[in-house]
């Protein structure tokens, strides 16, 4: 959960998107009645006209007119164990999660509903609610859809009016594990000598043999050199999830790092190779990659912008890159970057910040390390 985005709830008054509760919902050990107050909000919400992502901040007294109260909660309820709870009940899956959240110090809780096909309700009567009811936030109160406004709930997704909901992870590349808007990352940094301190790579030339023109003299001054620019960066994925009924179409996503933070960010391309002791004569670049999916980095002044496109992103489909880029840094550093992603189809882009931290420790490398590298 932005937090940004928290503080900015707590300034707007309950609605078709957005609902306090000071206390949090009865669950665990909780009957069928007690645990049909949060099913029944959940159900209401994703059945709401509405065009944004709807919100229930738990823990959180509603202040008409002013910033609403954190109050906290004592306890926190596990995502899953909600998914499986409202999953085995539904006429169709119901895409929602629960965050719990420190904000001021405080535990607090959210249940975000994203933009969803309609209308859900229950296969079965639970607790207070009723079977095939559907239930609909209205303001901020809840009530039952009328049949007029289920009719045009069914119309509404045939014309592919309903808004794609798209979220940003991160991912390492090694396994495609997600790492969601924070980057935590434990790198060595190189300490080399001095460029004029490194003696040529190779035997000294005889006076009257010819030298090996393929022998490259400056391998371990390049070497001293990737090890000091390169050695702190690691590879990173981009990855786009689209967890609504709607096709995502002519998706962007742009991360601009402050170049002066201290952070390095550097595109797949832009990574040398790994040098080597005999001089490469005609070695192939890379090839030109298709757009789709494809990271590109690019360089303006003070900014250092990682951008990606993505022709479409099908409902409950992930897009991950194609390839990667490389961040890091030589010392302990933290630093966020701004993302944004936008869509033909999504009116407002997405802003969100994505955290970066490195932790370097420092290795340093002489002469005699250079002369043993293979």
């Amino acid at each position: 959960m932005d937090l940004d985005l928290l503080e900015r709830l707590l300034y707007e008054e309950e609605s078709e998107t957005l609902d306090f509760k000071a206390q949090q919902y009865p669950f665990d050990g909780a009957d069928d009645d007690q645990k049909s107050e949060l099913l029944k909000d959940i159900l209401a919400f994703a059945n709401a006209w509405r065009r944004t992502e709807a919100y229930i901040l738990i823990g959180v007294e509603e202040v008409r007119a002013g910033r609403s109260i954190v109050r906290g909660v004592a306890t926190q309820l596990l995502n899953q164990n909600l998914q499986q709870f409202v999953a085995s009940k539904t006429n169709r899956p119901v895409l929602f999660s629960y965050t719990p959240v420190v904000f001021e110090g405080m535990q607090i809780g959210v249940v975000t509903v994203q933009l969803q096909e309609r209308p859900v309700y229950l296969l079965k009567r639970y607790g207070r609610l009723e079977a095939q009811t559907v239930y609909i936030r209205r303001g901020d109160t809840t009530a039952k859809a009328s049949p007029d406004e289920i009719a045009h709930m069914g119309s509404a997704l045939a014309s592919g009016s309903a808004l794609p909901t798209l979220e940003l992870d991160l991912y390492n590349p090694n396994g495609r594990i997600k790492l969601g808007t924070c980057l935590d990352l434990n790198v060595r940094a190189f300490e080399v000598p001095d460029e004029r301190s490194i003696p040529d790579y190779g035997s000294a030339p005889h006076p009257l043999l010819p030298s090996d023109p393929l022998s490259n003299r400056d391998f371990y001054r390049e070497l001293a050199a990737y090890f000091r620019d390169v050695g702190c960066l690691v590879p990173v994925g981009l990855a786009v999830t689209n967890s609504s009924a709607t096709v995502a179409r002519g998706v962007l996503v742009a991360l601009e790092f402050d170049a002066l933070s201290g952070i390095s960010v550097l595109g797949a391309s832009e990574k040398p190779p790994i040098p080597t002791k005999q001089r490469a004569f005609g070695r192939m670049g890379p090839g030109t990659p298709a757009p789709d999916r494809e990271i590109a980095v690019g360089h303006h002044g003070n900014i250092d912008e990682v951008r990606m496109e993505i022709a479409a992103i099908q409902p409950g489909v992930t897009a991950w890159s194609n390839n990667v880029f490389h961040v890091g840094a030589p010392k302990c550093v933290s630093a966020q970057a701004r993302a944004n992603i936008s869509a033909h189809n999504l009116p407002i882009p997405l802003s969100l910040d994505v955290n970066v931290s490195v932790r370097a420790e420092v290795y340093r490398i002489g002469v005699k390390e250079l002369r043993c590298a293979p």
